[in-house]
């Protein structure tokens, strides 16, 4: 219980909350759905501590915030004959453990896909799995730069990502492959950096970062910058793509654009087309 760690406070609701956390029911009750949104919408206290969103203290993900407004319409959202939206599925996030491999057709295409856990404790489990990999997705959100890790609160979030990013794209298993950088959350960035006029060395971790909060495409150029800068050696270029995960037409687009990419690379290496 983050909020109820970071309030410090002992009353019989947040009691209530710690037992509920600790059974981890998979339904929410009338109950619970309504202690919820009266702390949520209701407590100053919890009020204050969102509007701050003091990511140094607090982790919550980035659907926490619409699911919250959603509780509001218990049962019809969240209730036992609730059925989630295709927009509930989307924003929905549960962290990748070990590797999953998928099989898909993308426009009669077969692909093999291998999702893999980027949290630290995850890492062991897949850096040996990258021998005759053609491409590589490396998937960083742009709205993390003044957040810390999860398991390590002495951590920023987007430094993390620019070194796992280098030691990823620099191995020798990955010298060949295609590597495609997609920089998410370009809606979330845009919320924080643009509007919540958070600026992009609030953390004190990026000096040469851009000042100010007035050009939203210089700053996600200076990001781009940052990961395209650790590519050492020739080697494959890195493509990059700005993406918003739950648009699924922007989605769409790039995984079109991200095929193409991909089969143009490997027909080069395989020797059937040659580029100047």
């Amino acid at each position: 219980m983050e909020i109820m760690s970071a309030l410090g406070r002992k009353d019989d609701v947040f009691q209530y909350l710690d037992e509920v956390s600790k059974s981890s029911p998979a339904f929410l009750d009338q109950k619970l759905a309504e202690t919820l949104t009266e702390l949520i919408h209701s407590d100053p206290d919890v009020q204050e501590i969102l509007k701050k969103h003091d990511n140094a203290k607090i982790q919550l993900q980035d659907c926490w915030f619409v699911y919250a407004e959603e509780l509001k319409q218990y049962p019809e959202w969240g209730g036992p004959n609730w059925v989630p939206s295709a927009d509930d599925c989307v924003r929905s996030r549960v962290r990748t453990s070990g590797v999953i491999k998928e099989e898909l057709v993308i426009d009669g295409m077969p692909f093999i896909i291998y999702d893999v856990g980027g949290q630290r404790a995850e890492r062991r489990k897949w850096m040996h799995m990258f021998d005759n990999v053609m491409s590589c997705i490396f998937v960083a959100a742009l709205s993390e730069y003044d957040q810390v890790l999860f398991e390590d609160r002495s951590k920023n979030r987007l430094e993390e990502a620019l070194e796992l990013f280098s030691e990823t794209i620099n191995s020798s298993w990955l010298a060949n492959a295609t590597t495609l950088l997609f920089l998410n959350k370009k809606d979330l960035f845009h919320q924080k950096y643009t509007v919540d006029k958070i600026p992009l060395n609030v953390s004190g971790r990026f000096p040469d970062a851009p000042e100010g909060n007035d050009d939203e495409a210089g700053a996600i150029q200076w990001i781009q910058k940052q990961f395209v800068g650790k590519k050492k050696g020739k080697g494959s270029k890195v493509y990059v793509h700005v993406t918003t995960a739950t648009d699924s037409s922007n989605i769409r687009a790039v995984f079109k654009v991200a095929r193409e990419t991909i089969l143009g690379r490997n027909m080069e290496m395989a020797g059937f087309i040659h580029r100047n």
